[in-house]
């Protein structure tokens, strides 16, 4: 198993490897921000997640990271950055086209006791 991102970040070196959907489907992941309860610098962590989805620093951030990125037009803004930028753009690593998108799931949720049990499957399977 490996992630898109990865690959996108490789591919130069690798250009033999694919990353594949299978027709079935696969798991679409994603980080989260959060804020934890009580912490003392609210505003401060809320302006820096601001800053985070603005488009342009979301461009440069998947510049960078080349992953799939959640801030609307950033395809375009990377585009318009140059031969490079164009490129990046037309990866469907980092920008999946549409008909992919519809074999692409996220995991439900589950509780503590699933957890746990996927946790040691994961376990198993990577021994």
């Amino acid at each position: 198993m490996g992630w898109s991102g990865d690959l996108a970040q490789v591919a130069r070196e690798h250009p033999n490897l694919r990353f594949v959907v299978p027709e079935e489907g696969a798991m679409l992941w994603f980080d989260t921000m959060m804020i934890p309860k009580g912490s003392p610098h609210v505003r401060a962590a809320a302006s820096f997640m601001d800053s985070v989805y603005d488009v342009e620093t979301a461009a440069t951030i998947t510049e960078y990271v080349q992953y799939i990125s959640p801030v609307s037009g950033v395809q375009d803004a990377v585009a318009s950055r140059g031969p490079e930028g164009e490129a990046l753009a037309a990866n469907e690593l980092v920008f999946p086209t549409a008909a992919t998108r519809e074999r692409l799931h996220t995991f439900a949720g589950v509780g503590e006791a699933e957890h746990i049990a996927l946790s040691y499957r994961f376990d198993d399977l990577a021994s």
